[in-house]
């Protein structure tokens, strides 16, 4: 009797995914060209798929992906600053499926220290606040120094050096005098380079108070139980500071009397006058400058009363 037994021919064997050589953590400078490239090993041979930040990687003409034979490669062309991330290689076939990860770190690339925000020319009011800004760049971040003349500048005193941004720095003067009447500089120093800007400080013209207003500086009658305002416009520089005298005694706000200011208009309002209200009335306009005054007279007829007598 003759057996025919069926072929015994071997199926073949796969195998999942099996990295042989791990992605490794990288840290580059921005501009160069990177190679993230991993090795790997199964059967069939797996299909590739790369991840950043657990999102899928959008190949460009700056960013492509190779498989050549067991090794995997993502290839940046010129790698930026916003490509710093976590990079996830994902190998699959019918076995299974196997990743491994690393770290791009890109840091910014050397460079000169520039200003994108230089100093600017300032006029200042004696005794007030003067302030110089730049905004600079470059990297390593530059060391800033700030110039009186030739005199470098101290963070003492009447002067603050003031950093309060990554990038802002600031160089306040206190209380100007005119010995700060100067041409200031800013230096900004690093391995690569120097670049420097100036300004000058002056101080603003001062002129004396002056009364400008074109308002009847006569007599004012007013009947008893009215409000009157008196109304004076002052000009000068610095902004004079104004006063009110009744009869050479200085005046305060209450409810009768109010103080009000409108830019450079002043006015003193007597609400619900009396006789006793009359009087000569005195703005005092002063400043470093200098002082001025104006005078208002204010008579208040009182109300007649008629008593008659059966």
């Amino acid at each position: 009797m003759l057996f025919i037994f069926p072929s015994l021919a071997k199926k073949p064997v796969g195998s999942p995914p099996e990295f042989t050589q791990p992605l490794k953590t990288k840290e580059v400078v921005e501009g160069v060209t990177v190679k993230l490239t991993c090795s790997l090993k199964g059967v069939p041979q797996p299909t590739i798929r790369w991840l950043k930040d657990g999102e899928p990687v959008k190949t460009s003409k700056l960013l492509k992906e190779t498989l050549e034979g067991d090794v995997a490669t993502l290839v940046f062309s010129k790698v930026e600053l916003d490509d710093e991330g976590d990079y996830e290689c994902v190998a699959e076939n019918e076995y299974g499926s196997a990743s491994c990860s690393a770290e791009l770190l890109v840091n910014e690339a050397d460079s000169k220290p520039e200003f994108s925000k230089t100093m600017k020319d300032i006029e200042v009011e004696l005794d007030s606040e003067g302030r110089f800004d730049v905004q600079v760049s470059g990297v390593p971040m530059p060391t800033v120094e700030w110039f009186k003349g030739t005199e470098k500048i101290e963070n003492k005193g009447k002067f603050s050096l003031i950093h309060e941004e990554e990038d802002l720095f600031s160089l306040v003067v206190d209380q100007v005098s005119t010995d700060d009447v100067a041409t200031y500089t800013c230096k900004a120093t690093n391995d690569l380079g120097e670049v420097s800007c100036e300004a000058e400080l002056r101080l603003e013209p001062m002129i004396d108070p002056e009364f400008v207003d074109d308002f009847e500086s006569g007599p004012i009658n007013a009947e008893e139980g009215a409000d009157v305002e008196l109304v004076a416009v002052v000009k000068g520089k610095p902004i004079p500071d104004v006063e009110w005298y009744k009869d050479e005694k200085p005046l305060t706000k209450t409810s009768r009397f109010d103080t009000r200011r409108r830019g450079d208009k002043f006015s003193l309002v007597i609400l619900n006058v009396t006789p006793d209200d009359s009087g000569l009335y005195k703005c005092l306009a002063k400043s470093k400058r200098g002082s001025a005054t104006k005078t208002f007279e204010v008579n208040v007829e009182g109300m007649f009363h008629v008593l008659f007598i059966p």
